[in-house]
Parts: structure tokens; sequence; C-alpha cells
């Protein structure tokens, strides 16, 4: 998996670092920000891309023509270290053609094992004459390979098998360290960037162009996978009779449908099937020529020009990975995949990139559609920001304060998909937020903060429950934008689970900061807060003579109770007065707490980006 990127003068790039934490990675931020320099930066370090073309505009002008590509990744499995003592075993023959070292391993696999991360870099110079691409590997992976480079004397035999005391070589293989890098990076994941326009699926193409090996014709690479999938020679296929070869064409097509149905599950036009046929006819010049279908209903045969985007989309990407499957470990990189996709085709596009994902192949993809961003996983997300001094940069959602109008907008998709749209500069959170479990205890807190005469600067801000992590991406948001935020829940077993998760993955296990920011009330539910009896001035059929609590008693009328309550506020006919004093002050000591919390400012606690990692992985 790629954990870190690194990139220097590159297309809108000046110098930016990317961290990446997950197997399912988005780049968000507004067109032209920058997103999709970062893939084909990536694209371009694993095919060795040396187009100058490449260069960063303003950082060409002043003269510097050096281009640097790196990428840490992490070790993909332990089938890595193997494979690359094997592949340095192989260099060593080849350098000693007259010694046996099949006796003798060539690298001490156990001591590669303290490699558990790497970094590769590309070197673009194009002061040269003719680009020079350098792999380079970091100090600390470079200082373990060569410990553990095997250096002991051992008695060998030669090729001729005489017996040779020999100081064994392989200390020469340092000064091919370059050699051994491009060996690692042989064993890495294989980079591919799904490009929406080369790789669709054409109406038609030419027999000569596949002949010819034409690869600017359009579609040529999604006609070349097709053409593997099927296993037939389309070039040969033209040089049979034309009755012959559409009857037996048309039966392979389907059982090829067939699976590109039931691997995506996508219902089109509820259709069963969606088949996929080629014919091969003359054109009107009398060329020979591969025309392609596609059939939802019997019969009713469309070019794939006529049918959605989004279902060429689906199928082009089908057969890209359809090709690609028997490869483990892949980096596939999307570039604003869901553009011709219905929003709710986009959930389906989502469940797609998970599947990848548990066949092992990390997913990094760029966006600024909400559709496309999981509010539970924000710390998945690099904002991605361009800047007048810094060019195109990425932020993580929860680094840093919102201090800039481009973060504003990069920022705005992931809103969207929150649900903060409709209130305008996402004025449901201000620059002091309560956070709470629910809307029972917002109508509540809302109610008594007004009883009791509270001039707040703050706002209380309803979460969807706790179960589940619910609450840590609203937290991320709030230290993403910078915002001052405390949690007040009930103290049930949900809550202090919760509370446990974010002293331990947020706070470091500092029970002191856990307890500046979160609040356990001494009750079970806030509705446990209230005397019984202060409920007859929201229902005057309470049933206080049941020996229940005030929870128990309202069971799943939770909302509409609190809505009363709070209606009932505003309208003067619940006051300080006629509630009980306990129930008084039991708020008035969450609202002191409040208090103090915000007065403390505790939003100076420092909270490592890791540590939001942590607490949303357990999403």
């Amino acid at each position: 998996m790629i954990k870190k990127i690194h990139i220097q003068n590159f297309k809108s790039i000046i110098d930016t670092t990317v961290e990446i934490n997950n197997n399912i990675f988005v780049l968000a931020g507004q067109n032209e920000a920058g997103k999709s320099s970062i893939l084909d930066a990536l694209e371009a370090f694993e095919k060795e891309s040396d187009l100058q073309e490449n260069l960063n505009f303003e950082e060409e002008n002043k003269g510097n023509l050096v281009q640097k590509i790196s990428i840490t990744y992490t070790v993909p499995n332990a089938d890595f270290y193997e494979e690359l003592e094997k592949e340095c075993r192989e260099l060593a023959v080849d350098q000693y053609k007259s010694i046996d070292f099949e006796s003798s391993p060539i690298l001490d696999i156990e001591k590669l094992k303290k490699i558990k991360e790497y970094t590769l870099t590309r070197v673009f110079d194009y002061s040269k004459n003719g680009t020079i691409t350098r792999l380079e590997i970091d100090e600390f992976t470079q200082r373990i390979l060569k410990v553990a480079i095997n250096t002991e004397k051992k008695i060998l035999q030669d090729v001729n098998h005489k017996t040779v005391a020999h100081q064994i070589p392989y200390l020469k293989i340092e000064e091919k360290i370059n050699d051994i890098a491009k060996e690692i990076w042989r064993l890495s994941p294989i980079i591919k960037l799904f490009n929406d326009f080369a790789d669709l699926l054409p109406d038609n193409i030419l027999v000569s162009d596949l002949e010819r090996e034409n690869k600017t014709a359009k579609g040529y690479n999604a006609v070349k996978k097709f053409e593997t999938l099927l296993k037939q020679d389309f070039v040969g296929l033209s040089k049979k009779a034309h009755a012959q070869k559409k009857s037996s064409i048309q039966d392979e097509t389907k059982h090829i449908s067939a699976t590109f149905q039931s691997d995506w599950k996508q219902k089109i036009n509820d259709a069963g099937e969606i088949k996929v046929i080629f014919d091969i006819d003359n054109n009107d010049s009398g060329q020979p020529t591969i025309r392609f279908y596609l059939e939802s209903k019997e019969g009713v045969l469309l070019e794939p020009r006529k049918r959605s985007k989004g279902m060429i989309w689906f199928l082009s990407l089908w057969l890209e990975l359809k090709n690609s499957e028997n490869n483990e470990n892949m980096v596939l990189l999307f570039d604003e995949p869901g553009l011709h996709l219905h929003v709710k085709a986009n959930n389906d596009m989502l469940n797609v990139f998970k599947r990848l994902k548990e066949k092992g192949h990390q997913i990094i993809y760029s966006t600024h559609l909400p559709s496309l961003i999981e509010t539970d996983n924000l710390h998945n997300i690099g904002l991605v920001l361009n800047t007048p001094e810094k060019g195109t940069i990425v932020e993580g959602l929860t680094t840093s304060k919102l201090d800039t109008s481009n973060k504003k907008d990069a920022l705005q998709p992931v809103a969207e998909a929150m649900g903060l749209t409709p209130l305008k500069d996402f004025s449901i959170l201000s620059e002091k937020n309560v956070l709470l479990e629910g809307l029972s205890d917002f109508w509540y807190f809302q109610g008594m903060s007004k009883i009791l005469g509270k001039k707040v600067d703050y706002k209380f801000v309803p979460g969807v429950g706790i179960k589940s992590s619910k609450m840590f991406p609203l937290i991320s948001f709030c230290i993403g934008y910078g915002l001052d935020w405390i949690l007040v829940m009930d103290n049930g077993e949900n809550p202090i689970n919760t509370r446990e998760e974010l002293k331990e993955n947020l706070f470091n296990s500092d029970e002191k900061l856990t307890d500046e920011k979160v609040k356990l009330i001494n009750f079970k539910e806030v509705e446990d807060m209230f005397n019984s009896n202060d409920f007859l001035l929201v229902d005057n059929k309470f049933n206080v003579k049941s020996g229940k609590i005030p929870s128990e008693i309202i069971g799943t009328r939770k909302i509409i109770y609190a809505k009363l309550f709070y209606q009932n506020v505003i309208d003067k006919k619940i006051t300080k007065s006629k509630l009980d004093k306990q129930t008084v002050k039991n708020f008035e000591n969450v609202f002191d707490f409040i208090d103090q919390s915000f007065s403390k400012n505790a939003q100076t606690i420092k909270v490592p980006q890791k540590n939001i990692v942590k607490i949303e992985e357990m999403n």
C-alpha cells in the first residue's frame, strides 16, 4: 500500500506531500485545484514518463528542470522478502557466473524484515542530454540492505566443482544498489490510472488499426482488453466468412456479458442482462471493421455511444479490472470516476471500490461530488488546494484550521455529504459547539438554556446517536474547521464506551484532557434529568404513578416529548419556577461544565492526525 507521496515540480505542483492512511483514499477539491496532477504524477512514476511538458510552469521559468516523484510503500506481504532475495541472487549469478550461489542466500531475510516500509524516488533531470530516470531508496532501507547482504566466508564450489575458499563477493552488490532499488520497484504494487476517455469501448474500430497496433485509434485499449477476455483474435476472425463469424461471436459474448452483469449487479432500464455483441463486416470504404453493440432488450442493438455514459463507464472499468484480476496489490487510480453516473449509482461505485479493497488493492480517486464521499471515513480524505504561493497542496481534513477561502471551497463537497448544504456557510456549526447525542437532547438543552437565562455563545449540535462511533466524523469535522467543541452524553453503556475510545485514541489516554472535552451526565437518559412531575407540564396524562423513571415512561416518544417541551418553553408554559429544584440543579451542573470547558480554551489541545485516524478507523 502507498503510505506517502512526495511530488516536486510537476504540473501545478511545486512541492507537496500527500499522507495516505487507508486502502481507499479520496482527493477532494474544486476543479483546477490539482487533483489530476497528483494522479498523473503517480502514473508518470510507474511508466517512467519523461515529458518536459509535465514541469511546473513557474519552476521551469526559474530554471528548475529537475523533477522528483517519491512514493513510500508499506511492505505488501510476507513473500516480499523472499522474492527480493531471489531477485538479488539472480543479480549475483549474472555478475559471478563461475560461482554456485544456490547453497548460500544473498540476503538475510530475517534482517530484511526490519524494513516495514520503503521509499522509492524517480528523478527526471531535463537539463541533461536525455532524461535520467533514477530510483533511490531511503537511507534506512539502504542501511538494512547493506547489513542484510551476506558477506561471511564460505567454502563454495565453482561450476567445475572445484572447492574454493572464497570471501563471497556480495559486497559488490552495494555498488548495484540502484539495481536492487529497481527490483524493489518491480515487486511493488502496480500503479494503474483508469482513463475515462482513452479506455471507453468504441462503436467501431478498423481491423487494420488492430493489425498495425495503432494505439492512437479511438478505444484501442478497451478493444484489446475485450479481445483478451474473449480469447479471440479479431484480426483472425475478420478473415472468416461473414455468415460464420456472426453466429459464433454472439455465443461467446452472451457468456461474457453475463459475467459482467453478475460482477456489477447493476440493473439498467429494468433489463435482466446486458449483452455485449460485436460483428465484423466492411465499412462504406470496404475496410474490415469491428462494430460493437449493447443489447438490453431482445433484438434491440445499440452502439455504445447511444447508451448512457455511466453504463459505458462501468463496462470499460470492468474490462480493465477483468484483465488485471490476476494481479495482486494493485494501486488503482480514478480521476473523477462518478461524473457520468447517476447519484444513486455512485453508491454502487463505492461498493465496487470496497470489493477491490477486500481483494488487496488500493484505490485512490479524485472527486468533487458529495455522493462519492463517505462521512464515516473523513480521515480518508485529502483536501486538494491550489494556493498562489505553494501551488497545489494537500491537507488532511483534520489537520489544520479553516483559514482560507480555498480550503472552504475544498470542504464544500464534504459538507454537502454531511447534509450541511441547506445551512449557508455551515451555520449549523459555530466557533464553539456542544455536541449532543441526538435531537431529544438538542431540544431539552435548547429549552433549558432559555429557562436558565443563559446567554450562550455556542451552538448545540445534535448527532445521530453514539453507537458505532457515529459521533467521530462530527468531531473530526470540527477539528478540521478549527472549531472548539465539547461532547455531552448520557451515562449509558454506549456513551461510556465512546468516552473510553476517545480517551485512548484521541487524548492519548489522558484522563484530565478527556474530562475537559467529554461530559457524561449522571443519568442513563437525558429525560431522567427531570423529575417525573415535570413532564405533567408537557403531557397532563403523564403516568407519574407508574414507579418508573421518565425515560421508561416516555419510551419511543422521545423526540415528540422533547419538541413539546421546547415549544412550551417558548410559549412560557414551562418556567424555572414550575420545574423541580433538583431538575434545575441537574442542568445547571452541565451548563457549568460547558462554561468552564470553553473558558479553558480546550481547543489549544493538540490532537495528532494519527489519533484522528485511529478513532475513525474503528467506524
